[in-house]
């Protein structure tokens, strides 16, 4: 997520400039994505820290 900090006041046709692009580049980061097969965003690969049991070693 990008934070936008103007140092002047923005106008309407700025804002949604960069939020057109900013949308833009999304889709087309998704669309590479699911080309590619990967998984959406929020889908754990690999099981969290924590989740399963571990043995410890026995001195």
């Amino acid at each position: 997520m990008f934070v936008l900090v103007p140092t002047t006041p923005l106008d309407a046709n700025t804002i949604r400039f960069i939020a057109e692009s900013t949308n833009a580049m999304l889709e087309t980061r998704a669309a590479e994505q699911t080309a590619r097969g990967e998984r959406g965003t929020g889908v754990r690969r690999h099981t969290p820290i924590g989740a399963r049991p571990t043995a410890l070693p026995v001195n």
